[in-house]
């Protein structure tokens, strides 16, 4: 906090989250985790994706705040760097994994050419 005093756990807020007092100052906050926020978009994005589900029907309000918070997952793109080598024929495929992750496959005629 502002006093730089240690942080001590003081029960949860009424969403359930864990709330933390600076034993110093008195002022209390809720840590967050924006990595855990982002999976959790990206993981509604891809229902919204592959479902059959409405925008309204995910964000439960109108979908503009879905659409906000939805936003940087249109721009993510793989990270294959080109080597320049041509080949005959590039076969690309995907498999899921646990965790929600994805990887991503290049194959030729020598085998494997990239992955993500």
């Amino acid at each position: 906090m502002l006093c730089g005093a240690r942080l001590k756990r003081n029960r949860t807020t009424s969403a359930g989250r864990t709330r933390w007092r600076c034993t110093g100052c008195g002022a209390s906050r809720v840590k967050s985790r924006p990595d855990l926020t982002r999976r959790s978009d990206l993981e509604t994005f891809v229902a919204y994706l592959m479902g059959s589900a409405s925008q309204r029907d995910l964000s439960g309000g109108t979908g503009r705040s879905l659409r906000r918070h939805h936003g940087w997952c249109w721009k993510v793109e793989p990270v294959i760097e080109p080597t320049g080598v041509v080949h005959p024929w590039v076969q690309l495929d995907g498999i899921h994994l646990s965790g929600g992750w994805c990887a991503l496959i290049a194959l030729g005629p020598a085998g494997v050419l990239a992955w993500q």
